[in-house]
């Protein structure tokens, strides 16, 4: 589940980050060996991410074709399966391996490192004598729908947001008021110094605002992003401003 982590109300003034929103879920993939490939067979892995698939081929010696990465064919599929998972870690894929052989055929799980439903897209296509596949799949796109910090202003204020989008997809980030904390409003130009309406977050940027809360009429915010990733958001206030946590 996705988290709101605000620790003190102290974390509303100059310091560190006060919301931590962790979104989606990774996406996860397996290869599987039943026995040892053939020299020249192959394994392709695409994450979705990087320029072109990678192309893992399987060597007893002879060198391999272009560009592909060798994988050395070792004494038994256990021991190519390492040299495969090896290949993969060393590769600019977007994927972590882990050997989740157990106690039956070598077997290597690769868990996308980008959250929400890209990773769902990735592919492994292998065509190799006894190695077999299981798609990439189980990744979500999780939208926070309600995540709500609970404040009281007993001294109307400026304060500073800043929304970090520290995943590789385009998240949205919307910030609504309330008088009560059960009808909400997005803030609007009108009634504050910049608005947060569904502002779009590119991959590794950041979106700041600056933002009036209005003494007795602010007394609740709350933060709504969508989209697959992690976002970090600060909250930081002007001189003057004060509020309780309630």
């Amino acid at each position: 589940m996705p988290e709101l982590q605000v620790a003190s109300v102290d974390n509303y003034s100059v310091g560190g980050p006060a919301l931590g929103l962790h979104i989606g879920t990774l996406a996860t993939g397996t290869v599987v060996m039943t026995g040892q490939p053939s020299d020249t067979d192959t394994v392709t892995i695409d994450d979705g991410i990087v320029a072109a698939a990678i192309i893992f081929e399987f060597d007893s010696g002879g060198g391999v074709t272009g560009d592909n990465t060798v994988v050395t064919i070792g004494g038994s599929a256990a021991a190519t399966m390492a040299a495969l998972k090896a290949a993969i870690d060393a590769s600019a894929l977007a994927l972590t391996s882990a050997d989740t052989t157990g106690g039956g055929d070598p077997e290597t799980t690769l868990t996308h490192t980008v959250r929400g439903t890209v990773g769902n897209a990735s592919t492994i296509v292998e065509a190799a004598a006894n190695t077999t596949r299981v798609d990439f799949a189980g990744a979500e796109n999780e939208v926070v729908a309600t995540h709500v910090a609970k404040f009281r202003v007993t001294k109307g204020g400026k304060v500073d947001l800043r929304f970090e989008n520290q995943s590789d997809n385009v998240l949205t980030v919307s910030v609504h008021v309330s008088v009560d904390g059960v009808t909400y409003a997005l803030l609007t130009s009108s009634n504050n110094l910049a608005a947060v309406t569904d502002a779009s977050i590119a991959a590794r940027c950041a979106h700041n605002a600056a933002i009036a809360l209005r003494q007795g009429v602010d007394n609740y915010m709350r933060i709504a992003v969508s989209g697959g990733g992690r976002v970090e958001a600060q909250l930081r206030k002007h001189a003057g401003l004060e509020i309780t946590k309630i």
